[in-house]
């Protein structure tokens, strides 16, 4: 027998019954900054129900609703709050909610709380609070922005955030006194905080009764096989060098398993008389089974009760680890969610314990995978005779009409069709019978796409990177001229120079008027490059020319979308240092017009509109659509919200600045262009210090222009500013 792992022996069956209602905590005021309480008068109520933050002195503000009636332990809840915070997450304006907390805010010493809160990298983070320290359990991928939020916590302790599984704090119980919102903020931060709640229900659940009963069985799959160990050759880390099998009776009925039987290929093992509590865990030894038959290479496993219906059953294999590195032995095989009995496969892992299994625990690999069924999110033509038909979780089976086969990552369906199609017409995919690994089906469903034949410069290639600085990488942008969602699966971009290309695989859309960007390094890209727009990572990205190139741009049946010609030749002359400076198009309906990005945009726009971005007209002569307009003529020093600024409206793209203040006495006091590219709005301004950062006087100031640009034109302006006087 296990000695670290004990049973527990019932003389008294626990039924539980359970009498399940929603209780809505939300009242007609709920979201009326009247019924919170926070210090200052700092929270009102906008006309839209939002509770917002008013005020402007700096620091931290706290917001919170006393619980009455409410408790944990009565059944699962959920939240759902809109939070809104016009500025970007920081060290100094972030937020904190949380939904469970003893006490109205978090200096007190002994405070706990878990919710929601944002840091300095603006990720979104779940968060638990014990005294002092905040530990992070989940951070999402993406950045937070605002938006609506349902947050849930199961009765047995599960908590998910817009159906993502965040935590599971094993049913522990919380004095969950008050809901507390804390906003830290600075000048950009004030009075930009609002939040509102649409849902606060629980589900109750009455507390188990106790009573005499007669003994029942357990149904199919309320007892499931949850963890193996076939192999001890190498030994476990930290374990007793035996092989075992462990049950875990998932179900809320506690069983007694006398005579219940576990196959263990042609050999049955009778299980002795114990009651297995609900959620509890039974290790299956030497005791109980003979745990020789465990081969390394697998068996048939089956664990049925005593009227002999199967309860749980499968074949392992070293497959099932899913780790090459751990499948050599000295690890088990744990289950990752008990809920899901339809197919194991996908659902088996080798332990993550380093003792090298969980024997009478939670499995180390365990996870809840929520699934709401299965359905078709989107069908599609992926080309001339090729649908698509993609579901919301992966394919066990499927049955389709026409000749059809499942992708690799077995959420989709491609479907062949006899003819080709004919652009613009409607077509429909018959689905008899879809299976998901969850055992959930979809029968008689009929799905419709249209599909759309591009034409030419549907999709331009608009946006080159061929020299970048030393040690950085290569990008070509791709935008979406076309009035429809764009599939890039099979889009193929070529350098004709150095004869290499590249294709996309990754079933992408690309939505009119938006921009994809193509790179063999993501992150390098957007980490020297202020980005947007959709990336697509391919370590195949071809090599380009550094002096001039052709590039061919083709959709997956080989119809030409774009081809260019690239030159450095292109690049603007003022440019002293071409490398990390990219090329964008300026005409959409001219592959001939390119010119550098912008300074003042970084050089380069990746995923985002063009610094140049307008119809080119080249003219020999400087002219002014509205001269140079001046923003705050009259200003005061180091004042980053009124400073002398100059806009410059040109024409004519590709145009230079050098740009000088001098005192009334003609004095050079700050140069504030040397050479810059303008582009198109481009804004040049001065804060009123000197070349040494020093505050010039009060009093007035010229300021000479001089413009040139690569035609040969160029021109002189003079404008006037005025320091005023210290306040």
């Amino acid at each position: 027998m296990w000695t670290k792992f004990s049973f527990f022996l019932f003389f008294v069956l626990t039924v539980l019954k359970t009498a399940a209602q929603d209780v809505d905590f939300m009242t007609a005021d709920f979201n009326s900054a009247e019924t919170w309480n926070f210090e200052n008068e700092n929270f009102t109520t906008s006309a839209d129900g939002f509770i917002t933050h008013n005020s402007d002195v700096y620091g931290t503000d706290f917001i919170y609703k006393e619980l009455t009636d409410f408790s944990t332990e009565k059944g699962s809840v959920t939240w759902t709050v809109d939070l809104i915070t016009d500025f970007k997450n920081s060290g100094n304006n972030n937020f904190q909610i949380f939904f469970l907390a003893n006490h109205e805010n978090t200096d007190y010493e002994d405070f706990e709380g878990v919710g929601l809160a944002t840091g300095v990298k603006n990720s979104l983070l779940f968060i638990r609070c014990n005294g002092k320290k905040t530990e992070t359990l989940y951070t999402f991928q993406d950045a937070f922005s605002s938006g609506s939020f349902t947050v849930t916590r199961s009765v047995s302790g599960v908590w998910t955030v817009n159906g993502e599984t965040v935590y599971d704090d094993g049913g522990a119980q919380y004095q969950a006194g008050y809901l507390l919102m804390k906003f830290k903020f600075n000048k950009t931060g004030a009075k930009k905080f609002a939040f509102k709640f649409s849902e606060f229900w629980q589900k109750y659940e009455e507390k188990p009764i106790h009573y005499e009963a007669e003994i029942f069985q357990a149904k199919p799959s309320e007892i499931v096989i949850n963890e193996i160990m076939a192999d001890v050759s190498p030994a476990p880390f930290a374990l007793p060098e035996k092989k075992y099998v462990e049950l875990f009776n998932k179900s809320r009925n506690a069983f007694n398993i006398k005579n219940y039987t576990f196959v263990i290929g042609q050999d049955e093992f009778t299980l002795p008389e114990m009651w297995l509590k609900s959620n509890t865990y039974l290790v299956l030894d030497d005791e109980f089974i003979n745990t020789d038959k465990l081969t390394v290479s697998g068996k048939f496993l089956a664990l049925k009760n005593a009227d002999g219906k199967i309860l749980d059953s499968l074949t392992y294999s070293v497959s099932l680890y899913n780790d090459d590195d751990k499948k050599s032995g000295g690890f088990s095989m744990e289950r990752i969610d008990p809920e899901n009995t339809c197919y194991q496969q996908n659902n088996w892992k080798a332990s993550q314990n380093l003792s090298g299994g969980t024997p009478g625990e939670k499995n180390s690999v365990y996870k809840v995978r929520s699934d709401s069924g299965i359905k078709v999110e989107k069908t599609f033509a992926v080309n001339k005779n090729q649908a698509l038909v993609w579901f919301n979780s992966e394919l066990l089976s499927a049955d389709i009409e026409k000749t059809f086969a499942i992708t690799s990552d077995k959420k989709a369906v491609l479907v062949t069709f006899e003819d080709d199609f004919l652009s613009g017409k409607t077509y429909e995919v018959k689905i008899n019978r879809a299976q998901n690994f969850s055992c959930n089906v979809i029968e008689n469903v009929t799905e419709k796409f249209v599909y759309q034949k591009p034409e030419f410069q549907d999709i331009v290639i608009n946006e080159i990177l061929f020299n970048p600085k030393t040690g950085g990488k290569r990008f070509v942008e791709f935008y979406n001229n076309s009035d429809y969602d764009f599939l890039l699966y099979g889009l193929s971009f070529n350098s004709l120079t150095t004869e290499k290309s590249c294709t996309v695989n990754d079933f992408l859309f690309l939505s009119p008027r938006e921009y994809a960007v193509l790179t063999p390094d993501s992150l390098d890209i957007q980490t020297n490059y202020n980005c947007g727009g959709l990336f697509i990572q391919n370590k195949k990205f071809p090599t380009l020319d550094e002096k001039e190139g052709v590039l061919v741009l083709k959709n997956i049946d080989g119809i030409t979308l774009d081809s260019v010609c690239y030159s450095k030749s292109f690049h603007n002359k003022f440019l002293s240092n071409q490398d990390g400076v990219s090329l964008e198009r300026v005409d959409f309906q001219d592959s001939d017009t390119w010119q550098s990005a912008s300074e003042s945009y970084g050089f380069a726009t990746p995923g985002r509109e063009n610094s140049r971005a307008e119809i080119f007209q080249p003219e020999i002569s400087l002219e002014y659509e509205d001269e140079i307009t001046v923003e705050n003529q009259l200003f005061t020093p180091l004042d980053e919200d009124k400073m002398f600024t100059l806009v410059f409206n040109f024409k004519t793209s590709e145009t230079a600045l050098n740009i000088s203040v001098y005192d009334d006495k003609g004095r050079l006091k700050k140069t504030l262009a040397d050479n810059l590219v303008a582009a198109k709005n481009e804004k040049v301004s001065w804060d009123g210090l000197d070349e040494g950062g020093n505050r010039c006087k009060t009093g007035i100031y010229v300021v000479l222009i001089k413009t040139a640009n690569q035609y040969g034109g160029a021109k002189n302006y003079k404008k006037i500013c005025v320091i005023g006087a210290k306040n």
